[in-house]
Order: structure tokens, then sequence, then C-alpha cells
């Protein structure tokens, strides 16, 4: 080993001892190099994330819809009377105004009236008012304020609900048919969400 190589390291070892010896870590223009790509690579991802929880938060909505429909005809079949699902405001009688995005109720039609009566006719299930901007309605008139399960489990008609987004895509709008036995079931929205 020559001269000049053994006082470059004993030169090495001495720095090291003392602390002058170079910092292990990133200097600041890799770091800035670093955020510059994470913020590229969040503003990329934004608006995708964006798009899934409006979908999930959709899908979340006509599922409890979608549930409360199935509610109503179960119980209808148990308890032997009819049950009527409603518009509701306040969670407790029917409203005729506006549509099903305010919240509804589920109740037990005891004295078959067709309508809620507060002493006699608990609510079986309330449910609150959509997020904003979501609606849910009708494709026609015939459950515009509510929906009637008989004891059979049959629906008193047929129709269609739609819950739709803030944006109001149809490509991502969902509707709930029920049929004229009265069986729900939910698929894809092709018009009506505008």
């Amino acid at each position: 080993m020559d001269m000049k190589a053994q006082n470059n390291r004993n030169d090495a070892r001495a720095c090291s001892q003392k602390g002058l010896a170079r910092e292990n870590g990133f200097t600041l223009i890799e770091l800035m190099i670093v955020v510059a790509l994470m913020a590229i690579l969040m503003a990329l991802a934004g608006p995708s994330f964006t798009k899934l929880m409006n979908s999930n938060r959709l899908q979340t909505m006509a599922d409890n819809f979608y549930t409360s429909v199935v509610l109503a005809r179960s119980e209808a079949l148990t308890r032997n009377v009819p049950v009527i699902m409603c518009k509701s405001s306040n969670g407790s009688t029917c409203v005729t105004t506006g549509d099903w995005e305010q919240g509804w109720i589920v109740f037990e039609d005891t004295d078959v009236s067709g309508n809620k009566h507060a002493t006699n006719e608990p609510a079986l299930k309330r449910y609150p008012a959509m997020a904003a901007g979501y609606t849910l309605t009708t494709a026609g008139s015939t459950f515009a304020n509510q929906l009637i399960y008989r004891p059979d489990g049959t629906a008193n008609s047929f129709d269609t609900f739609r819950v739709c987004d803030p944006d109001a895509d149809v490509t991502t709008g969902l509707s709930i048919v029920i049929s004229i036995v009265g069986r729900p079931r939910m698929s894809k929205t092709v018009a009506g969400c505008s």
C-alpha cells in the first residue's frame, strides 16, 4: 500500500472522530423534488377519489331505501296487517309535499285507514333526510306520497324510485323498482336524473 493512500485513510478517520464527516440525510433540493412529485400524484388521484366517494354515498342511500322497502313488505307479511311507508320530514307524521329525500317512515296501519295516527300506530322505523343535493323521486305518481304493502306482501301498485347524485348523472343513478307483487329490485337508472 502506498503512502498517499495510507495518509488519506488516516485523514478520514481523524475527520470522522472530530465530527467533520459528511452527515447522512436529504438535501433541500431532494426534499423539494419528492414533495413536488407527491403533489402531482395527489392532483391526479383527487378527482377519481371524489367520484368514488360520491358513488359510495349514492349506493349507501339507495341501499337504505331498498332496505326500508324490504322491511315494510316483510312486516306486512309477518304482522298480517297493512304496512305503510310514507314521506316524512319530522319522522313522526306523513307529508304530501316535497320528495322522498326529506326522509320517510315505515309504520303498521293497524286501523287500515291509510293514514298514520300518532297514538296507536308507532313508527316501525324512521329514516332521516338524505345528504344535501341527493334526490329520491318516483318515476310516476303512484308512490308520490306513500307505498302500501298489504298483509299478503303485495304492493298497492307498481312504480320506480330513482336515487340520483347532486350532479344528476344518469350513469351513476340507481333505481328501486317495485313490482305489482311487491317485490323490490335495484338497478342502474337509465333516465330521470335531471
